[in-house]
């Protein structure tokens, strides 16, 4: 009779343990559902969810329409925007001559995709970049000599901008998670106009490349690349940086050394369902 018992209630508990099972699964299925649904709605918290919870559905060996690899890549897909204005004035003068050079430069990156292929520590992407407006004047006179340049572009793409963005260290279990990109600005050709001081093919100035050590010395890393911390916002736009105007200037002897510039990025969620 106990024998008879025991193999019963052995048996009542394989079937409790087995639908408590399917219960289960069906929990983490609607949950990680629940979670990409409003990943795709520029919830980027939900990446973390997204990552814990497939992460315990492959543990138990639940089937999964999509991978969390699959998932995360789906979701974690962005597109940048940078748009920099700059301007830098050197002027130079004594009692017997004088050396001024003025240069002034609007770039923009248009929408560069980025995608992380499932890894949430290396979302990255490249792309051109556009140099809209360049402009530079180089002026020399002395007692009995003067000479001007200007030059009026145009500016062409040189190397082309590269982002990533680390979300391992965006704390994407707060509500307002930060942002890291990881900036390599790239470079554009600004070309000097011939004449009285340059000869018939003058070397064009690093204008765009002295642009970004000049105004954020403290983001350079040894690599060469820059560290943005980007705001969180809510919706397609999911972070800014800018618009940020920065100025400076050194006194050297007989002159100046002046710079301004505006830098802005923005960072677009565009999730694919």
């Amino acid at each position: 009779m106990k024998a008879t018992e025991l193999v019963g209630l052995q048996a009542r508990f394989a079937r409790f343990r087995d639908e408590a099972n399917v219960l289960l699964e069906q929990v983490f299925k609607t949950a990680i559902k629940r979670a990409s649904e409003r990943c795709r709605n520029h919830d980027l918290t939900q990446l973390y969810r997204i990552a814990k919870i497939g992460q315990k559905m492959e543990g138990f060996t639940y089937q999964q329409d999509l991978t969390t690899f699959e998932r995360i890549d789906r979701c974690a897909r962005f597109e940048l925007e940078m748009e920099l204005d700059w301007s830098s004035a050197f002027d130079y003068r004594t009692s017997d001559d004088s050396l001024s050079i003025h240069n002034s430069l609007h770039v923009r990156a248009n929408r560069i995709p980025l995608a992380s292929g499932g890894d949430l520590g290396g979302v990255q992407g490249a792309g051109p970049l556009d140099p809209t407006a360049w402009h530079g004047v180089l002026a020399v006179t002395d007692d009995d000599y003067s000479c001007t340049i200007v030059s009026d572009g145009p500016a062409s793409p040189k190397a082309a901008l590269q982002a990533m963005l680390d979300l391992n260290r965006a704390g994407l279990e707060a509500k307002e998670p930060e942002l890291h990109l990881l900036l390599d600005p790239g470079d554009v050709l600004t070309p000097q106009a011939p004449g009285c001081l340059t000869g018939p093919n003058p070397p064009p100035p690093a204008v765009y490349a002295g642009a970004w050590p000049a105004l954020y010395p403290r983001l350079l890393r040894p690599d060469g690349r820059y560290l943005f911390t980007l705001r969180y916002t809510p919706g397609e736009v999911v972070g800014v940086f800018g618009p940020d105007a920065q100025t400076g200037s050194t006194a050297i002897v007989s002159g100046t050394n002046a710079w301004s510039g505006t830098l802005t990025l923005k960072l677009h969620h565009t999730p694919i369902g």
